[in-house]
């Protein structure tokens, strides 16, 4: 029950009710979210943030809600899903995470290098914390992350972590910019 405990808070008992049962919402149904939130890879004593998500949709499945977060940049999404039916909170590292690759400036390469980390701590049996930026409070919580038949290519990510290094590192790529700014 606790994977979900935030957004019982944010939706009417009714809501969660007909989400469970798949029954649809009542006509005119509107939910208020949260206007900005912090997403977590934790890992350990690991923690990659993604700060300042935004929801860009919300999607209505089976048992469920379907979020959608963008980062301010438009460079990374992720794809959520509220599985009330079966109270988890489900997240897919591979195919409902996407980074839009633009190497064209400082912030983007930085989303970038900040998406990778995310995503190679929740491959890495991390789980997904998803956070109310305005209360500070935890709406959401996966369970740990568990691959079937396959490994984790550490090599790929070190590489990728080394290029994106490498391109933050030279001064003056980014026009008006440099590697602190």
């Amino acid at each position: 029950m606790y994977e979900l405990e935030g957004f019982r808070e944010i939706l009417s008992k009714d809501v969660v009710e007909k989400l469970k049962k798949g029954d649809p919402l009542s006509e005119g149904t509107e939910i208020e979210f949260p206007d900005k939130y912090l997403l977590v890879a934790k890992r350990g004593y690991e923690r990659y943030p993604f700060e300042e998500m935004i929801l860009s949709d919300v999607e209505r499945q089976k048992g469920g809600l379907v979020l959608i977060f963008k980062s301010i940049t438009q460079g990374v999404e992720l794809e959520i899903f509220l599985d009330f039916m079966n109270e988890k909170l489900g997240f897919d590292p591979i195919y409902g995470f996407r980074i839009h690759k633009d190497r064209s400036n400082q912030q983007r390469v930085k989303e970038e290098l900040s998406a990778l980390q995310f995503q190679k701590s929740i491959l890495s049996n991390g789980h997904l914390e998803i956070w109310d930026v305005i209360s500070e409070k935890r709406l959401g919580c996966s369970d740990s992350y568990i691959p079937v038949n396959c490994s984790i290519n550490s090599e790929h990510f070190s590489k990728e972590f080394e290029i994106l290094e490498a391109i933050l590192a030279e001064e003056g790529k980014f026009t008006g910019t440099t590697a602190d700014a």
